[in-house]
């Protein structure tokens, strides 16, 4: 039995290539030994490992047709399109008669970059050393002071005047011009006092044939107010409005404020005076002159004043 154990031991050596081979260039354990002159290998290459990956069993893979082992010391060509892997720094290089080495591939171009460039400036450039410096700022020519330009203003003066202070005790008081005012006549001393407050240089009294005239100067003139008065009748309507715009055209009359008893009379040549003097039209004139007693309704009272008015635009145009 020991014998047999042996015998399987020592064969079981010899299978494994403890004995070595003569054919394939295996160094034996004993080289003289009658079984170490042939290991079975027929001549034939020295099966190497096993490629990485495969399990214990499985066929070896098949290469693609034309795709031959490499001679020993030569270095296989990589078939065309595959990449190179460049050896290490330091390492050599296999050289020798059949040995190809393969090329690296060209580099591909680069990828065209389009962009916009910069913006040209005509007004500023960056120095040649790099440093950054500020313009110096424009700066504006000087004026001499009577040089200077003088702002365009317009000297018209409008025919609106600025709002009067409110009067005491003066019905319809209106500012027809800056410094001419009219209304109804003052119906006490209030009034007659605030006209003096106000520096009313003057007074132009439009009255009636049967209106009384004697009180209204005595208390003008007492407050060293000018007392003027027109006697104003339907007949002479056209002398009246000729004394009425040479009294309120003279400055020297200003501050001048115009009155009546009778606010129609008041309107009537206030509206003669806006058609002549400052030539409005016929709707302006009227809503102006509404203001200071004009009415435009005629009734029995005012008819004549109406009549006299036409008469009187038919003369003067």
């Amino acid at each position: 039995m020991k014998r047999h154990l042996w015998s399987v031991i020592v064969s079981g050596l010899g299978i494994a290539g403890v004995v070595g081979c003569s054919h394939c260039g295996h160094q034996p354990l004993f080289p003289n030994a009658p079984w170490n002159k042939n290991c079975g290998c027929a001549g034939g290459a020295r099966p190497g490992p096993a490629p990485v990956g495969l399990a214990p069993g499985q066929p070896m893979p098949i290469a693609p047709e034309g795709v031959t082992s490499p001679p020993p010391g030569s270095a296989l060509a990589p078939p065309p399109g595959s990449a190179f892997i460049q050896p290490p720094t330091g390492q050599g290089v296999p050289t020798g008669p059949g040995v190809s080495i393969p090329q690296a591939p060209a580099p591909s171009p680069p990828a065209e970059i389009r962009g916009y460039g910069p913006i040209s400036d005509s007004t500023w450039h960056a120095p040649a050393n790099g440093g950054v410096r500020l313009a110096i700022p424009e700066m504006a020519p000087s004026r001499d002071a009577n040089n200077a330009t003088k702002p365009n203003v317009s000297e018209s003066r409008t025919t609106e005047p600025p709002p009067a202070p409110a009067p005491v005790d003066i019905p319809q008081f209106t500012q027809v011009y800056e410094r001419v005012a009219s209304g109804i006549r003052p119906s006490g001393y209030p009034g007659l006092d605030w006209l003096k407050a106000n520096n009313f240089h003057a007074v132009l009294y439009l009255r009636r044939t049967s209106d009384d005239e004697a009180s209204d100067r005595r208390e003008m003139e007492s407050r060293g107010i000018k007392y003027l008065s027109i006697e104003v009748q339907p007949q002479s309507l056209r002398e009246n409005l000729d004394q009425f715009n040479q009294i309120v055209n003279d400055t020297a009359n200003h501050p001048l404020f115009v009155y009546s008893r009778d606010p129609m009379v008041t309107g009537s040549l206030w509206y003669l005076h806006f058609r002549t003097v400052n030539h409005m039209l016929e709707a302006e004139a009227r809503s102006k002159a509404a203001r200071v007693g004009l009415q435009e309704e005629q009734t029995d009272a005012n008819r004549p004043l109406w009549l006299a008015i036409q008469k009187t635009l038919e003369q003067v145009h």
